[in-house]
């Protein structure tokens, strides 16, 4: 199975990358090193988390193929 380019860097699977050689430390560094800081283009978010005093019903299952 091939893997594109930007899914070898993905932040999810990086670990998995690099514990299957896939990429090596150096490569990993190289890419890290090359990201665009974009800080001054981020804007703060204030979230919370709201309390429920009901039961949340289940999910009825809808038949679906799962992928």
């Amino acid at each position: 199975m091939l893997i594109r380019d930007e899914m070898l860097f993905d932040k999810r699977i990086i670990k998995r990358n690099l514990k299957a050689g896939r990429i090596s430390k150096s490569e990993y560094d190289k890419r890290m090193r090359s990201l665009k800081d974009l800080t001054s283009e981020s804007e703060v978010m204030d979230a919370g988390i709201t309390h429920i005093d009901h039961d949340i019903p289940a999910v009825k299952d809808n038949d679906e193929d799962e992928l």
